[in-house]
């Protein structure tokens, strides 16, 4: 498992897609988009989505291929043979992506520290942390599920597209849903990337109390979607 651990946080970090979709892309909104909308509360709103895109992209658009590619390339159904289980294999390239994914949003997370000034408190980075890996935990358990009902890389874009965008847009991010109709409030109660956000937006502002609930409720999304992850799982591509 630890070797597993290794190699996957190696090829992660070596990623060329991740340079793009989880630090160019999010780096050019919040510079762009902060100097725009000169506002301090705007731009904590704003480094928390921007923080929450680069999470989500980095499950939805790298993750989800990187495990495709190699179910597809057989490197899963070599594995098969080991004594290893599904969900310690699952787990270890889970943390694998999470650790990495916690690097990137902590770079974002300086950057609009640096660059507009948010003040913030060493329990609020401490909250911010607790968010970030179960969120990540969350969303990257989540591309396995997408990985595992995907039979190939169109496949998997269309899947991905379907699950991100509507948590995207069904989420505080970047404009408040205090005014939305009833229904679109509820639909945000089961989207988990509208807990990310909100326990980012929490934890940022020092509501530890808030940031702790959203945490607890991304545990329970966490859980569930691992044992989708667990129980959709292909060895290889020919599986039903």
């Amino acid at each position: 498992m630890r070797t597993t651990f290794r190699i996957m946080l190696k090829s992660a970090a070596q990623d060329t897609y991740l340079l793009f979709w989880s630090i160019l892309l999010p780096m050019a909104l919040l510079i762009g988009l902060g100097l725009y909308f000169n506002s301090p509360e705007y731009r904590a709103r704003l480094l928390a989505g921007v923080i929450g895109i680069s999470t989500l992209f980095w499950a939805m658009e790298t993750t989800v291929f990187h495990i495709l590619q190699q179910r597809n390339r057989g490197v899963y159904k070599l594995l098969k043979i080991t004594p290893m289980k599904i969900s310690s294999f699952i787990i270890a390239l889970t943390f694998a992506w999470t650790v990495v994914s916690l690097a990137v949003a902590t770079i974002i997370f300086l950057a609009g520290v640096f660059f507009f000034g948010i003040q913030t408190q060493l329990s609020s980075v401490f909250s911010v942390c607790g968010v970030l890996i179960i969120a990540t935990l969350c969303f990257t358990f989540l591309s396995f599920l997408v990985a595992n009902i995907s039979k190939n890389e169109g496949q998997a874009s269309t899947f991905s597209s379907i699950l991100a965008m509507p948590m995207l847009f069904l989420s505080s991010a970047f404009y408040s849903l205090d005014t939305a109709p009833a229904w679109i409030k509820a639909l945000t109660w089961i989207n988990p990337f509208s807990h990310f956000v909100n326990g980012l937006n929490y934890a940022i502002s020092s509501d530890l109390w808030d940031a702790a609930v959203n945490i607890f409720i991304l545990i329970g999304f966490s859980v569930m979607a691992m044992i989708a992850a667990i129980l959709t799982f292909r060895w290889n591509s020919n599986e039903p």
